[in-house]
């Protein structure tokens, strides 16, 4: 520990030219691409420029860059977040940060809503920041050595100082016909195609987009090989969500369903405006990270209908617009928050059953009624009618899961898997692989999927077969497979995207179904 505290009272000087910046709520920066050494764009009408006084004609362009000096980037570790009203808090905490050598500091975080009632929604937050280091194997270091002290921190990139260089326009023959400094800014009357755009999370996935937004290119921060070219669209709250409402349910689905997603995305965007991407100078990204975005070209009628008949409207709470995530399938219940991420307990974001009334049969949760009888039976959800993802089963032999597990935590050959607390869902809070070099506590939901190749939710069980007791994975020995049998798909937390089909289905209105699964919030509208 007095090591990490060196490195931070050495680097205390590192973050100090920090300037917090405002965003403007009504329109949106979302990260498109990032990390590449050159884009494809295709116009079919005149790309325009500088203020509209200058322009491109219509066609298909490769944009290079030389010259480049990358973007200056930092990284932070946060260890808490205190509400407004708890300013006073919030500067006792820091000092005791400094107390033992750290250089904290509290950053303002979020955004305050004037609703058309007259009433204010306050989302800000104040972050701790307990030390900023100049390399991401830094800070990462100092997050284990303080996680050694029971002390759980988080990464936040930081753009210091926005990168430049030459940016070149070229034609599909190759001819150069614009040449321009970098950050550039661009926009057509129809919308701009660009090829192979980063929209995969679990894996590497790109595909063609079509945006009408404004358009900026920038120099990011130094990547492999030199790729640097970044691209960014600005644009209006309700055009984006248009864009993100057929990215993330199928635009076929009942209207009432429709309109429930529409609601609780724009909830989610305005609470999460302001958020940890504001340091690197944007809001959100295009992928599935903050959530799917198609886009133009992806909107659909149905979609669309679903963002006006709601425009504007969003939940509140407590004097706060609610973060109301969803997810795929939670499986037949939802999770707390602070079951699957590092953030205090949130009373708009409890776990529920996703049942009818009456139709619940697991009544005092899924780890009372047993999870391998939760998990193996097939209760009658809302959510059921995914039965691929409802309920599913995962095998991996012995060597598939050790590949997969040590490409993160180096553990050697996994041996036993040990799985432990639950949150109210039955999703897992950590889980201990005991391997032939090393035993790693994997905590927090998408950790503990990832580590496993991917699993579609953190609410199973495993059990390990071959030479070892193959009631248990946790048994000694030498397994030749582990066999996951799980439920849902997602995080789990907030509103329950099948369940809210299965629950439109049934005839319910989407004011209903908002209600059930954010129970303490009411509806309010942005002017």
């Amino acid at each position: 520990m007095i090591r990490a505290i060196l490195i931070a009272v050495t680097l205390s000087t590192f973050c100090a030219d920090r300037k917090a910046e405002p965003a403007n709520p009504a329109m949106l920066t979302i990260q498109l691409t990032a990390a590449r050494k050159e884009l494809h764009l295709q116009a079919d009408r005149p790309i325009v420029f500088d203020h509209g006084r200058k322009q491109l004609p219509p066609g298909a362009y490769t944009v290079e860059v030389s010259g480049a000096r990358p973007a200056r980037q930092r990284f932070r570790l946060f260890s808490k977040t205190f509400p407004p009203s708890e300013t006073q808090n919030a500067k006792q905490y820091a000092a005791q940060w400094k107390g033992q050598g750290y250089e904290a500091e509290i950053l303002p975080f979020g955004r305050a809503w004037k609703l058309d009632s007259g009433a204010t929604a306050d989302n800000r937050n104040l972050w701790i920041s307990v030390a900023c280091l100049p390399t991401l194997e830094k800070a990462k270091a100092l997050k284990a050595a303080l996680e050694k002290q029971k002390t759980w921190a988080w990464i936040v990139p930081d753009t210091a100082e926005q990168g430049n260089g030459k940016l070149h326009f070229k034609d599909a023959r190759g001819k150069e016909l614009l040449k321009v400094e970098a950050p550039f800014l661009f926009q057509s009357d129809a919308p701009i195609r660009v090829s192979d755009v980063d929209i995969g999370f679990w894996k590497d996935q790109k595909k063609a987009r079509a945006y009408r937004g404004t358009l900026e290119i920038r120099v990011g921060p130094d990547a492999a090989k030199q790729a640097l070219l970044e691209l960014y669209e600005h644009i209006d709250l309700e055009s984006y969500l248009a864009g993100v409402l057929p990215a993330e349910m199928p635009t076929g689905w009942p209207p009432e369903a429709l309109k429930a997603q529409a609601v609780a995305a724009r909830s989610d965007v305005a609470a999460a405006l302001g958020g940890k991407h504001t340091l690197e100078g944007f809001d959100f990204c295009g992928g599935e990270h903050c959530r799917a975005y198609g886009g133009d070209g992806g909107r659909q009628k149905s979609t669309d209908d679903a963002v006006a008949a709601t425009r504007g409207l969003v939940l509140v709470a407590e004097g706060r617009v609610v973060p109301a995530v969803f997810s795929a399938n939670c499986g037949g219940w939802t999770e707390n928050n602070d079951t699957v991420w590092s953030s205090p307990p949130n009373g708009t974001l409890r776990g529920v059953p996703d049942f009818a009334a009456k139709k619940n049969p697991a009544t005092k949760g899924p780890e009372a009624y047993g999870m391998a009888k939760w998990l193996k039976g097939a209760p009658q959800a809302f959510c059921a009618g995914d039965q691929a993802h409802f309920r599913w089963v995962k095998r991996f032999t012995a060597k598939e899961l050790s590949d997969s597990v040590n490409k993160r935590y180096p553990v050697g050959q996994v041996r036993s898997i040990e799985l432990g607390e639950r949150g109210v869902s039955g999703r897992l809070k950590w889980v201990k692989v005991i391997g032939t070099q090393k035993t790693q506590v994997i905590r927090k939901d998408l950790d503990i999927r990832l580590a496993f190749g991917g699993l579609n939710s953190a609410m199973f069980m495993v059990e390990a077969q071959g030479r070892t007791d193959a009631r248990k994975a946790s048994a000694p020995g030498n397994p030749d497979s582990f066999t996951f049998t799980g439920g849902g798909r997602g995080h789990g937390v907030g509103l329950c995207q099948d369940g809210a089909r299965g629950m439109a289905d049934a005839g319910m209105r989407y004011q209903d179904i908002l209600k059930h699964y954010f129970a303490v919030a009411t509806l309010a509208r942005l002017p």
